[in-house]
């Protein structure tokens, strides 16, 4: 870890790629890394998930991308990040110019996260892709992130997967997609929306844009989602990783069965 250390440091041009996933790397590594993430002017691309860096790297990192100008990836997945990281990386979001992916999933981030990311995604012009997916949002957090979708003109692909909402949330999500028009990619599976559903349809056949649109595992009736499926079939909806499947496919499956829903709510 020393030489990557060094590496960073030094801006090692042959160093533009990082992939540290799955390792045990701890807190005071991590902070290690975001200092040198401040000088650093040849990463492209860093994946810390499941690293165990904990909360006070996440707040470093964060703070670090308010100096850096060559980072365009960072993944920081179920590290165990709270709230006052969530703050940190709102705050630098309104202000960073060159990051274009960022993954947060897999945290512990609450309706404070979700509020602040809101108003940065409001003014940033640059982020591209957003996961936000397996926290603690809420209607509280999620709603204000669709809402921002109505102003944000770059944002592709956002993920707020299994963020216990409901239908609410569906409605503000119809809201936005009515006057949204970047955004190709919404993952908004595993949840606890229901006759909501309907107005995402509905949204749907104003909205040209939107390809792929993850609903399954929540409790959308099966005419809803034969309506979102014949809305978007025709549409170009290019394979990903994350999604897994097309549009054409990954509406079919609307409800989990409930043990597998409670436990992925927990």
């Amino acid at each position: 870890m020393d030489t990557i250390l060094q590496q960073l440091h030094d801006s090692d041009a042959t160093l533009t790629e990082l992939d540290l996933e799955e390792t045990h790397l701890g807190q005071n590594t991590g902070v290690a890394i975001a200092g040198a993430l401040e000088r650093n002017t040849t990463l492209l691309k860093l994946n810390l998930r499941f690293t165990f860096v904990e909360n006070v790297s996440g707040i470093a990192l964060a703070r670090a991308l308010a100096t850096n100008t060559t980072l365009t990836t960072l993944d920081l997945a179920y590290n165990n990040l709270m709230d006052t990281s969530g703050a940190a990386f709102a705050d630098v979001l309104e202000r960073n110019i060159t990051l274009t992916t960022l993954k947060l999933d897999g945290n512990y981030f609450g309706e404070d996260t979700g509020v602040a990311v809101a108003r940065a995604l409001e003014r940033n012009t640059t982020l591209l892709e957003l996961n936000l997916g397996s926290n603690r949002l809420g209607d509280a957090g999620s709603i204000p992130i669709v809402g921002a979708l109505r102003r944000n003109t770059t944002l592709t692909t956002l993920n707020l997967q299994n963020n216990r909402f409901g239908d609410g949330f569906a409605e503000a999500v119809a809201a936005a997609l009515e006057r949204n028009t970047t955004l190709t990619s919404l993952d908004i599976q595993i949840g606890f929306i229901a006759d909501g559903g309907a107005a995402v349809a509905r949204a749907l056949e104003r909205n040209t844009t939107l390809t792929t649109l993850n609903l399954s595992g929540n409790s959308v009736p099966d005419d809803t989602i034969e309506r979102v499926r014949r809305l978007l079939a025709d549409r170009e909806a290019p394979e990903t990783p994350e999604m897994g499947v097309s549009v054409k496919a990954v509406v079919a499956a609307a409800v989990l069965e409930t043990a597998e829903l409670q436990l992925l709510l927990l």
